[in-house]
């Protein structure tokens, strides 16, 4: 419940006073501020505030501050000093459980202009000002009652800010973000999800109209205007903005030169040049806007001048315009007050309190609060206190009702991105790149690049660029690649598949992500340190981001030591679509504050120093000295804890005027050279010289590692990995279950290492270096199959190392080299970094030896197995065959491995009966070895390879004992990725055999196991597997879903035969939701990644698949029926169970028969289908995998070719009653005397038809039955 004491002043000299029912007649009032009193407080709030030069200055602000109080008591005795008024005001005074609120109401300049939040009680202590008793003190233009009263403010569960910053060229700069920031860390602590924030880009008034009148967007509660405000007390300032050749912006007609006592906000125009709008014209065009209340953080926005016109105030035109509420400003302020006033004004209207309860929080914040900056007054460094907490100003009327309410907090929603959180150290400076970056993006700009040298600190400024536009809602994606850190040769891969996690969506190549960029969500794709890419390779990645930064509303954020791209898409000038922006230091003489923030930000951080603080002047000096260079501010910064800053700049100035210190390069400027000389010059000459060692690592190395390699003493290493790790050249990150920590180099640090070994060095280095890591990676492989998270762990973060060491090795003709590249491919194979794993793999090929050698064995092995990874099925067969051969027949583990590796490509190509020969031989091989770990771990996955082949020859008892041996064996091993290979092999086998739920289950097992291993390849295969599932129970959206899973990850891969699968899966979902067109898209698609790969098993059934889904639109009958002759011809090339040929048989026939309708010769059409439906009988009879089913159904075959006429008469029944129509139909004209048995098995699907084919056999040849008659039980049909 609110009470209210009213102030009304119908006159300047008059006041009445109200509380509730009971009013004072019109008491005379006499102003006791004197035009002195105001200049003073604009003197201490605005000239003192931003211009303080000491004493005597401090001497005049001190006495200003100490009568804040006694003018506060003169106010409140010139309302409250006759006996009338004092009784209501203490009767208000002593009210309990009520919001109290003191409303001054006039209509007159000279009273609204006032100091009223300075009322303080004549009675109370100095400094106890009214607000401090929980009384909100607020304006009302009292003449706003004579037109349309405001709108109420309603409290909503939801609000939705605008926020208007605006920042005109050629006017006075102010970071963008301060206020902004403030605000949006306190809704996002105190009401995140509730309080919903939009920037206004560009800020101009028509864009602003626009938005106003936008009802298909989220209705404005609150108004935030971020900008310059002024008053003008004389008149003229539009005439003197255009003879100053500033934009003059938009104005009333008959005001051009501007009225006196006119305030003004200074918007932008289209050129983004400054637009003075004056308080009638934002008026008129805010008029009965449904705002509930509008905030203006510009200066004197609450200002009045001295004439009798009040609505020269922007803040109480507004109001007269209807507004409910608008806080404003009386003076011009200062940013770190508007930056704090607004953090706790905005918490605590999230906390759902009243807007005067709010204003009066964050005074009180402000008044506890008094410095705003550190004032530099020779070599004192001091702090400027301002006790400016009236400045605010709010115009009110009615209750002081809250905003939002109570309700409990929401759920933020999460944007999609991968941008790394800011440093601990935090980011300083920057503020006009930071706003020329989002000004050109919320423009024309599609393309931005950031150039400098190494540690100008350009990924830091790109990174802080996406965080903010990612949390202002420019942008609703953002990407970040960082190349300096990836293994992949292919950088538009690593970017499309980086791409394609963010905007989760499955994407084959540049284009694809092109056209997911044209209907996605505004993007921003940050692509960083580009220097390190070759130029072919950074060419592509060019080519494809221009196109990427032009489609939709994405754009583009490159950073790299090279300020000129070379390529026409990245023009240094003359271009509106791209900018460049070539970084300087982080400040200079003139401006160091942003240098100096962050040398004391960094110097908070611990160890704690030694030393004494050095003054200002002499910090900014030594900065100089590397030109504000960013990372040798921080290296410098970490050497001043515990050095004298004259010791050290008297040595930097020596280093600096070397000649070409360290072999300095382009990208390496002499202060960062000379910065790390002095960090480590400190060092004991035998640590010291150890320390260049670092450079031969790749971005980092875990700890063991760096010290085997570099040989640096045990002793020393803990002190120097302190100094880099304070200067920020290295940091330590802990993994789980990994000991020691992986340390990650600064990009800078190794290559400047480099450089100071001769070429001897070097070579010894590189040596140890390979040495060191060809045995990592025999470790990690031989641990992967016992510990994979373990092993996975390590090799991800020393890949980069580990293919150095490797290239290195295979370059040198390193006897180990093969046996290396081997342990590297299964990580490469594991990771998905396909390209690698080729080149590699064709390198040591080259350097295979003798046949019959290890060398050749893994040579010839890794060959095979890329060829099979590639789906070349036929090449590796010949692969395997020559290397079993080479061999020779003696039982080995090698033999049974290759055994094993042709054994699988048969099974991929369409020959399951050699497939479980071949693991049959591998099981007999490996049952000779003597036992070990390896021979087990073999023999379970034959177990499992033998157990597939047998599945797909429907021999489904056998297959489900072999999977349980292989399991078996897993289990002992403790060999998680086996394990998720039977689960998901079970999964198959229960699929197969009706048993869906059981599948389901078999399939989530196995994708849970394969995600905690990390195996995106094997994960795809699981989602694409659930996906057949749902499909097989017409769980059509399910299917979609999982399919899409599995086809973003492969084509994430670069895996795109993978992807192919899931494309014709896809394409058959969509087909039986009615969809044509998208099953043809998805079936073409697949069928040309077929075409490429060679691939003729799976091409011949998208191919069939193709033509059955264009046989079913009459105009395209003879399509189809190319399409569906180009199968079989492929078919009959392949083993024909796999292929299962007896499905283009069966196609063809169908396209011919629906041909009969319009051709020329019909008979010899029907003649066709006939021959091809007995070519398709015949060849299904012939497949093995049909005795199973035989089997199925062995009562009922047994029942009529055995069973008298009643039993016949049953078994008909029994077909009725089972839905199985066309069969009892057949049967029965079977009965009564059919004899042509083309014309009974036409009408039948495949699995009838072989029923009755059976049938016919044994009424003809009874033996033919003796094997059904075997089975136990006679069968027993329908079941499996």
């Amino acid at each position: 419940m609110s009470l209210e004491l009213n102030l009304r002043f119908p006159k300047p000299d008059q006041v009445i006073v109200r509380l509730g029912d009971n009013e004072t007649e019109a008491l005379p009032f006499s102003n006791p501020i004197t035009a002195k009193d105001r200049d003073d407080l604009r003197w201490y709030v605005e000239v003192y505030a931003a211009h303080a030069l000491g004493d005597p200055d401090d001497q005049e602000a001190q006495r200003i501050k100490n009568r804040l109080p006694l003018l506060g008591k003169a106010l409140f005795d010139a309302v409250f000093g006759q006996r009338e008024a004092q009784r209501l005001f203490n009767e208000f005074q002593d009210a309990r459980g009520a919001t109290l609120l003191l409303t001054v109401g006039a209509d007159h300049p000279a009273i609204l202009g006032l100091p009223w939040e300075l009322l303080h009680d004549s009675s109370a202590p100095d400094g106890t000002f009214l607000y401090h008793e929980t009384l909100s003190i607020r304006r009302r233009y009292a003449g706003a009652a004579k037109g349309r009263p405001p709108h109420k403010i309603h409290t909503k569960d939801q609000l939705h800010l605008l926020m208007v910053i605006s920042r005109p060229q050629g006017a006075g700069f102010i970071d963008p973000r301060a206020d902004a920031e403030a605000v949006l860390d306190a809704i996002d602590q105190h009401a995140p999800g509730r309080i919903s924030v939009e920037f206004l880009r560009p800020a101009t008034l028509d864009a602003l109209l626009e938005r106003l009148e936008d009802d298909r967007r989220p209705a404005i509660d609150i108004l935030h205007f971020d900008g310059h405000g002024v008053f003008d007390k004389s008149g003229g300032i539009l005439n003197k903005a255009k003879t100053a050749g500033g934009g003059h912006g938009p104005f009333k007609e008959g005001e051009a030169g501007g009225a006196p006592n006119t305030g003004y906000l200074l918007f932008e125009d289209n050129d983004g040049h400054s637009a003075l709008l004056s308080a009638a014209l934002l008026g008129q065009n805010l008029h009965r806007q449904p705002i509930g209340l509008v905030i203006l953080s510009a200066c004197q926005s609450a200002a009045h001048g001295d004439g009798d016109e009040p609505l020269g105030s922007v803040a109480a035109r507004l109001t007269a315009a209807g507004i409910p509420a608008v806080l404003a400003m009386s003076h011009s302020v200062l940013v770190p007050t508007t930056q704090a006033l607004f953090g706790e004004f905005y918490q605590h209207l999230a906390k759902g309190r009243g807007l005067g309860a709010a204003l009066d929080k964050a005074r009180r914040y402000l008044d506890n609060h008094p410095e705003k900056y550190r004032l530099q007054l020779g070599e004192h460094n001091i702090p400027l206190n301002l006790h400016d907490w009236f400045i605010p100003t709010l115009y009110h009327a009615g209750a002081d009702s809250p905003l939002l309410s109570a309700a409990p907090a929401a759920a933020a929603a999460e944007i999609p991105n991968d941008l790394p959180a800011r440093p601990e150290a935090g980011f300083f400076g920057r503020r006009r790149e930071l706003w020329q970056i989002e000004r050109g993006f919320a423009g024309q700009a599609r393309r931005i690049s950031i150039s400098g040298f190494g540690g100008q600190g350009k990924t830091a400024l790109a990174l802080e660029a996406g965080r903010w536009l990612l949390r202002t809602g420019l942008f609703r994606r953002a990407v970040f690649v960082n190349y300096a850190e990836t293994a992949s040769r292919d950088p538009v891969a690593v970017a499309v598949a980086a791409l394609a996690v963010v905007l989760q969506h499955s994407l084959s190549d540049a284009d694809a992500a092109t056209e997911a960029l044209r209907n996605a969500p505004p993007c921003l794709i940050i692509l960083d340190n580009l220097e390190s890419l070759e130029p072919d390779a950074l060419k592509a990645l060019l080519d494809a981001a221009q196109a990427w930064s032009e489609a939709g509303k994405s754009r583009l954020l490159l950073t790299s030591r090279r300020p000129d791209f070379n390529h026409p898409g990245y023009l240094g000038q003359g271009s509106l679509k791209h900018i460049a922006i070539a970084l300087g230091g982080l400040g200079s003489r003139a401006e160091p504050d942003d240098a100096l923030q962050w040398h004391a930000q960094l110097n908070r951080l611990p160890p704690a120093p030694s030393q004494p603080p050095p003054t200002r002047n002499a910090l900014v000096e030594l900065f100089a000295l590397v030109d504000f260079h960013p990372l040798s501010i921080r290296v410098l910064s970490a050497q001043l804890k515990t050095r004298r800053i004259a010791e050290l700049g008297g040595r930097l100035e020596q280093l600096l005027n070397q000649t070409n210190p360290a072999g300095l390069d382009q990208d390496h400027p002499a202060a960062l050279v000379a910065s790390l000389q002095l960090s480590l010059e400190k060092l004991d000459a035998a640590a010291r010289a150890l320390l260049p060692r670092l450079g031969v690592f790749q971005g980092g190395a875990f700890e063991d590692d760096l010290l085997a390699v570099t040989e640096i003493p045990a002793a020393d290493w803990p002190a120097l990995r302190q100094q880099l790790q304070a200067a920020a050249l290295l940091g330590a990150e802990n993994l789980p279950e990994v000991n020691p920590p992986f340390l990650r180099f600064h990009p800078t640090l190794a290559p400047l290492l480099w450089q100071e070994l001769d070429q001897v060095q070097r070579d010894a280095l590189t040596a140890a270096h390979r040495q060191r890591y060809y045995g990592l990676a025999n470790y990690l492989y031989n641990e992967d199959s016992r510990n994979p998270h373990f092993a996975r762990t390590i090799a991800r973060r020393e890949l980069p190392n580990l293919l150095y060491a490797v290239r290195g090795a295979l370059q040198a003709g390193e006897p180990q080299a093969v046996e290396f590249v081997h342990s590297v491919n299964l990580f490469l194979k594991h990771f998905g970094l396909r390209r690698e794993q080729a080149e590699s793999g064709s390198l040591a090929e080259q350097q295979a030896g003798a046949v019959g050698s290890d060398s050749w064995y893994l040579a010839q092995t890794q060959r095979g197995e890329q060829l099979f990874a590639d789906g070349q099925i036929g090449e590796a067969i010949t692969v395997f065959k020559q290397l079993l051969a080479g061999l020779g027949d003696s039982a080995n583990y090698q033999r049974a491995q290759t055994l094993g590796w042709l054994g699988r490509c048969f099974q991929n190509g369409g020959r399951p009966d050699l497939a479980a020969d071949h693991q049959q031989q591998a099981l007999s091989v490996l049952a000779e070895l003597p036992p070990s770990d390896s021979v087990k771990r073999q023999t379970g996955v034959c177990w499992i390879d033998l157990a597939d082949a047998l599945r797909d020859l429907g021999r489904y008892a056998e297959a489900r004992l072999a999977y349980l041996a292989g399991l078996k064996i897993a289990e002992e091993l403790q060999d998680l990725r086996n394990q998720a290979v039977v689960m998901g092999q079970l999964g198959t086998l229960a699929m197969q055999d009706g048993q869906h739920d059981d599948a389901l289950q078999r399939y989530w097992d196995a994708l849970s196991l394969f995600q905690s291993l990390e195996e995106p390849a094997t994960e795809a295969i699981a989602w694409h597997q659930l996906g057949r599932v749902h499909q097989k129970t017409h769980q059509w959206p399910d299917a979609e879903d999982c399919y899409r899973k599995s086809a973003e990850i492969n084509e994430a891969l670069g895996n795109k035969s993978g992807a192919a699968s899931t494309w014709n899966q896809l394409a058959r979902v969509n087909e039986s939701q009615g969809k044509p067109v998208a099953a043809e898209t998805w079936y073409r698609k697949a069928v040309a990644q077929y075409r490429q790969d060679n691939d003729k098993l799976r091409l011949s059934a998208c191919l069939g698949n193709l033509a059955g889904l264009l046989q079913n639109q009459s105009n395209r009958l003879d399509e189809a029926r190319v399409l569906a002759e180009e199968a079989l011809a492929l078919n009959k090339t392949l083993e024909p169970s796999a292929a299962e040929i007896w499905k283009s048989y069966g196609l063809l026939a169908d396209i011919a028969a629906l041909q009969v309708a319009t051709s020329n010769d019909p008979v010899d059409l029907l003649r066709q289908a006939q021959a091809y439906r007995r070519q398709a009988r015949e060849t299904y009879r012939a497949y093995p995998g049909n005795q199973v089913l035989l089997g199925q159904w062995a009562s009922v075959i047994l029942a009529w070719c055995d069973g008298d006429v009643a039993v016949r008469a049953d078994v008909l029944t029994w077909l009725g009653q089972n839905d199985l129509i066309a069969l009892a139909e057949a049967l029965s004209r079977l009965q009564t005397g059919e004899r042509d048995a083309e014309a009974l098995l036409d009408a039948l699907g495949w699995g009838e038809s072989l029923i009755l084919s059976a049938i016919l056999q044994g009424l003809a040849e009874p033996a033919s039955l003796d094997g059904l008659r075997e089975l136990p039980d006679g069968g027993s049909a329908g079941e499996g």
